[in-house]
């Protein structure tokens, strides 16, 4: 089957023929939309319910990262001073 037919099959599909009891005798093309949809919600979902929080616990740690080196700086920079006294 060649690329030219495959496109023909996807612009030719119909929704609505389609059998949801028989996927396995659906054209290539509504399978590959399939899964490629299948595949995407996964991702999605994956980065929904995982991801997106770890990014918010990460940008959190970010900034507590930032206010604890400004502290060790001036703690640094005072016992410093005390050594060269």
């Amino acid at each position: 089957m060649s690329l030219q037919n495959t496109l023909e099959d996807l612009r030719n599909l119909d929704i609505g023929d389609l059998n949801w009891d028989r996927i396995g005798v659906w054209p290539l093309a509504g399978r590959a939309f399939f899964w490629l949809l299948a595949v995407a919600l996964i991702i999605g979902g994956t980065y929904w319910f995982f991801v997106k929080d770890l990014n918010v616990t990460l940008a959190s740690k970010k900034e507590q990262e930032i206010t604890l080196q400004k502290d060790f700086d001036k703690k640094y920079d005072k016992a410093d001073r005390k050594s060269v006294v």
